[in-house]
Formats: C-alpha cells, structure tokens, sequence
C-alpha cells in the first residue's frame, strides 16, 4: 500500500454530507447510513446524528477510531485527521493511543492548561500564605475552644515576639534557623516561661498549616529536644508556711490607707477562697447566689477559669463578711473590685501591696498561698484529698468521676473552706508580729 493517500480517490462531498438523512426501516425506525470516503474513513448517519469513524486493521484485529461528529469536524478535517492516522496504522501503530483526533487534542491540551493552572494557583496561593495569615487563622479557630485570658496570651506573644520577626515570611519557606531567632529574641529579656509559649504556640500552628498542605515541615517541633531552647519548667509559686499567716494577716490588715483598700479586701478575699488570682481580682456580683442565705455560693463561669469548666466556690460565713463590707463601699454594680480603670484589678494588684508588707514576691506570690491552703489542708488529715483538689478547681481528667465528686464534695468543700477561714481568724488572734515585720510596715504604709 502507497504510503500517501490519493486525494483523487476520495468518494465524498460537503454536499453528500450536508444532505444526507438515516433511511426509514420496515418498522418504522430510523436505519443508519454509512458514506465511505475511502481508505477506511466513513461518515455514519444516525438518528442521533453524523459521525466520523475510521475503520481499520492492526495485528489481525477490526478496530475501529471515532473522528468526532459532522458538521463540528468538517469534511476537510476528518480527513486530515485520517491521513495521521492511516499513516500510523501504516507503521504498525494503534492510532487510538495517540493524539490524532481534534477531540484527542484539545483533551490533551485541556489537561495541560489545567495542570497548569492547578499548578499557577497553588503557587499563588501560597505566595499569599504568610505567617502572619495563617497563625490569625489559627487564632480565630482556636478562640471559641479557649478561656479569654488563654487567647490573650497566645495572641499577646504572637503580635508582641513573633509577627515583628517572620510576619510577612511565607510560612512554607520557614526553617529552624528562623524560629531560634524569635526564640533568641525572648530568650535575651529572661522570660524562660515566654520562650517556652512561644515555641509551643509556633509548633502548634506549624502543625495546621501542615494539616492544610501550606508547608511540609514543622521547624518548632525539630528544635524542640535542641540545647539551645531554654526550656521553661513550671515552678511552685513561693508561698507561707501556715504559722506564718497570722502575722501576714495582721500586717496586711493593720494599715490605715485608703488608697488601696479594694486590694487588700481582694487579698483577703483571695486568702479566704482558695481561688486563682485573676478569679478573684475579676470578680462580677451576677456570679453570687444567696449571700444572705444558709449557703452562700460564688459560681464562676467556664470561660473564666483556666480548665474551661465552671467552679463552685462555698462561701465560709468570713468570705460573706466581706462580700457585705465591699457592697457597703458601692464601688461598682458589676465588678467587686472595679480598680483603677473599671474593668477589675490589674494583675499588680496583689504583689504591690503584698511587697510594701515586706512580703516580696521571691518570699511569698499570690498564687503560693494556694499552695498554703492546701498543704495545711492535706496534712491536716481532716478531709478528702478529692475534695480538697475541687476546693483548688483542679479538675479530674474522667468526666465521670469529675461530675460525681462535684456532687458528691459540695458539702464537704463548704466545710473545709469554713474550717480554713476559722483557722485564719485563730491564727489572726494568737501569733505575735515580729518586730523586724513592724519596722516594714511603719516605713511602708499599704
């Protein structure tokens, strides 16, 4: 066979193709009309149309190529198309695995556009994917999961040591070289708890953005076993042995100054409930039930406390006591102690006063007098270890169990916070003021 095809040879016309109709059958039907063009190439009429098809043999076998349909492939086309592919089968190749047909073609361009543009937006779009975008991303999914101040501090440290640094860095570009350096940064003022939040803010945030495929590695997670980080260990809070609380107590209430009287009702407050810090110096009145009743109560919402689980604080008769003399002040209908700006005491407002007694922070914190409450409490052998984590809001890890001890200790935690408070007021009354104490606090008034 000639490896040309004589175009004098070919057996159809527009015309024909124009024209021509699918014949009525003995039924009824439609019968389909085959037009051959020669070599192979025909046009079959259907009811549902003309299509193009080349008919030929390879390795023994009838196969059969589909060209498109008429009039979207033109006559002309068709056999353009079919010279290709005639050429092919000439070679002993199957044109139906090549890209001879327009449909084939375009099919085949159309995958590469795509693969392109597939290509061209991912690049785009992580050209936009800063670091500064995804950890807001980060933020507002994490928010409604958190307490208030949780999502302060992470946002805090973000915008405060990180943003500055690797802001506007793609954050798929980010190496471990670029995280010490915002580390090293924090590390330079001291803040071994700041530098270890912050490493541990940037590991989770590495950890979403590879959850959505913006990078491919976490460069906070590889340091974080490194020498170099200064890892932060929690520390106890320093705090007073209880033979020591009669005389801070006397201390702190023998000052005569106006000035600061909403801190020292709030420390003894503070004192009198076992609550965190931050619970007491945000303390809202909406929070108190029944003050006047058989069971004062101080129920704290989810979102202001550390676990995100609401605490119930019994009132022993002393806390109610103050609760009145505090009313009695009228300093606010929302806040207990609406400080300075109105919105609750500032987090210095228990180390202040507390350093000018002559208790600095590096001898007594705030926090430790927690730890003071509950050493006595637990060596006193009187009560539940259980009952006494509850009265601490420390919360049981099984749900289960978490919702019956809450049930089952309420009584039990109102006892125990009545017993400390007596034993306060006793110790108040009985334990001498050491001299070198008196000095302090006729030098420094509160």
């Amino acid at each position: 066979m000639s490896r040309q095809l004589d175009p004098t040879k070919r057996k159809l016309t527009d015309v024909l193709c124009r024209s021509s109709k699918p014949r009525p059958d003995e039924n009824g039907g439609l019968k389909a009309v085959k037009h051959s063009d020669g070599c192979g190439l025909n046009l079959e009429v259907r009811h549902d149309g003309k299509f193009w098809f080349y008919a030929f043999r390879l390795n023994g076998k009838q196969l059969k190529l589909s060209l498109g349909s008429y009039p979207t492939v033109r006559l002309s086309d068709a056999r353009e198309m079919h010279e290709k592919a005639w050429l092919m089968v000439q070679k002993g190749e199957d044109p139906r695995e090549g890209t001879i047909t327009r449909l084939q073609l375009k099919r085949s361009k159309d995958q590469d556009k795509a693969l392109k543009l597939e290509q061209k937006a991912k690049e785009e779009a992580k050209s936009r994917q800063t670091f500064h975008v995804i950890a807001n991303q980060w933020l507002v999914k994490k928010e409604p999961t958190w307490a208030y101040s949780t999502f302060r501090s992470r946002r805090s440290v973000l915008q405060n040591d990180v943003f500055p640094v690797i802001g506007n860095r793609q954050i798929y570009e980010l190496k471990n070289a670029d995280i010490f350096e915002v580390l090293d940064r924090i590390s330079e003022r001291e803040s071994p708890a700041i530098t270890d939040l912050c490493r541990r803010v940037l590991q989770e945030i590495f950890n979403y953005a590879r959850s959505h495929e913006l990078c491919e590695n976490n460069p906070a997670e590889a340091i974080k076993y490194s020498p170099e980080v200064k890892s932060h260990r929690s520390q106890h809070r320093n705090f007073l042995e209880f033979h020591e609380m009669g005389d801070f107590l006397r201390i702190l209430k023998n000052s005569q100054s106006t000035e600061v009287i909403q801190s020292k009702l709030a420390l003894e407050f503070l004192i009198l409930t076992a609550v965190r810090s931050a619970n007491a110096r945000k303390a809202r009145w909406e929070h108190f039930r029944d003050l006047d009743g058989q069971k004062p109560t101080w129920l704290i919402p989810a979102e202001f406390m550390k676990e995100s689980r609401e605490h119930l604080v019994p009132l022993s008769h002393q806390a109610v006591s103050i609760l009145k003399r505090i009313k009695s002040y009228n300093w606010s209908d929302e806040w207990l102690f609406p400080g300075n700006r109105g919105n609750g005491l500032g987090v210095g407002a228990f180390k202040n006063p507390m350093a000018k007694m002559g208790y600095p922070s590096e001898k007594v914190h705030p926090h430790g007098l927690r730890s003071t409450f509950s050493t006595y409490a637990n060596e006193s052998g009187l009560w539940n270890r259980d009952a006494i984590e509850l009265v601490l809001a420390h919360s049981e890890k099984n749900e289960v169990r978490a919702a019956y001890n809450r049930a089952q200790y309420l009584e039990e935690r109102r006892q125990i916070l009545q017993w400390w408070a007596d034993e306060l007021e006793e110790a108040e009354s009985s334990y001498p003021i050491e001299s070198k104490i008196k000095l302090k606090v006729g030098a420094h008034e509160l």
